[in-house]
């Protein structure tokens, strides 16, 4: 059987049994698998396979709060390599065709997060909070997502017209 980081598109199942079998194991109820987290877990490295998936879950579940979880993955930083960039460069993007750094203003990363929360609202029926909304898809807290809403002055639109 081929390792778990070769076979991420099995992670949001195991992760879903292993949080139920976690949940009955500690007698909790079990918590919400937010996208924010579920995505974390997929962008893992996983060197140690399904029993270190079934770690973190397990350890997350003891440390879960109000009904939420958040997965511990800071332990397992990987060392980085010659082929992964240096963490200045991590912050903008290299143009491919000139292998130089794109650096952006102030106002295009603006407008690029305005872009970001755009989609995240569109993408969850302008639902902010819970497990379903745009916070969790963004992995921020709620009411700060709300503020950058009256912020950047985005409204809901008018569909019936």
């Amino acid at each position: 059987m081929a390792p778990l980081r070769q076979r991420k598109e099995d992670i949001p199942l195991l992760a879903a049994h292993y949080l139920k079998r976690a949940a009955a194991r500690l007698n909790r109820p079990c918590p919400i698998l937010t996208h924010a987290e579920l995505f974390r877990l997929q962008q893992h490295n996983w060197p140690g396979n399904v029993r270190e998936l079934w770690n973190v879950i397990e350890r997350a579940m003891i440390t879960a709060r109000d009904g939420t979880i958040h997965f511990d993955l800071s332990g397992d930083i990987i060392p980085p390599s010659e082929s992964t960039p240096p963490p200045e460069s991590r912050v903008t993007s290299t143009s491919p065709a000139t292998g130089k750094r794109e650096i952006i203003t102030y106002a295009e990363m603006d407008r690029r997060q305005r872009e970001n929360v755009l989609a995240a609202m569109e993408e969850t029926g302008w639902r902010i909070y819970g497990p379903h909304g745009a916070a969790a898809l963004l992995g921020i807290k709620p009411t700060t997502l709300a503020s950058r809403i009256r912020k950047m002055g985005l409204k809901k639109p008018d569909l019936s017209r």
